[in-house]
């Protein structure tokens, strides 16, 4: 373990950093699947493009408006706290897609509801989560640190993708079960940052 540890990046050494890194990447995978999934369930409803621009903007509109007041409660809030609730409603948003393939459904309404929450709480939770990585490492292995979350969020923008297409084709159920628990692992990692 030691070895192991001796070959990471300097900022993964640290155990903050590391889990915030994991919450990252384990959250920026469940997410770009659930993109993907949400998306082809969408369409399949109707056939309708209009339906996915429909959901795409439902989900943007709450973040211009909540932006500046997000940014204040992340300034003055615990951003670990901010994050970890961000992180709770996630695993629930993934838990509600489930609930909805499971029952099924032909309206495009509960779609546009799970819209408005995430776009919400990507609202919230996004200027908490990015203002952590200084927060938590030393200013001479921030440069490494912030190239290594970018790295963990490309990771899940190339992966997420292909995983969550691959496993939606074999079972949605299954690939919003596996992104929920994507989703748990970021939250438990967030809440295990010091406050």
């Amino acid at each position: 373990v030691r070895l192991v540890k001796h070959r990471l990046p300097p900022a993964l050494r640290l155990r903050s950093f590391a889990l915030l890194w994991t919450a990252s990447l384990t959250n920026g995978l469940a997410s770009q699947m659930i993109v993907v999934a949400i998306g082809l369930q969408v369409y399949y409803l109707h056939h309708n493009v209009f339906d996915l621009a429909l959901v795409g903007l439902v989900e943007f509109v709450p973040m211009p408006i909540l932006a500046l007041p997000a940014g204040a409660v992340a300034d003055r809030a615990s951003r670990t706290v901010i994050a970890a609730f961000a992180g709770a409603l996630n695993v629930l948003i993934a838990g509600v897609l489930l609930a909805i393939t499971l029952i099924g459904t032909s309206s495009l309404w509960p779609y546009l509801l799970v819209a408005v929450l995430a776009g919400t709480v990507t609202a919230i939770g996004s200027p908490a989560t990015r203002a952590l990585t200084p927060e938590l490492v030393p200013g001479e292995l921030l440069q490494g640190a912030i190239a290594l979350r970018n790295v963990a969020g490309q990771i899940g923008v190339v992966v997420g993708p292909a995983i969550g297409g691959v496993i939606f084709y074999v079972s949605p159920a299954a690939m919003y079960g596996l992104a929920a628990a994507l989703l748990a692992v970021a939250f438990l990692a967030f809440a295990a940052l010091p406050k």
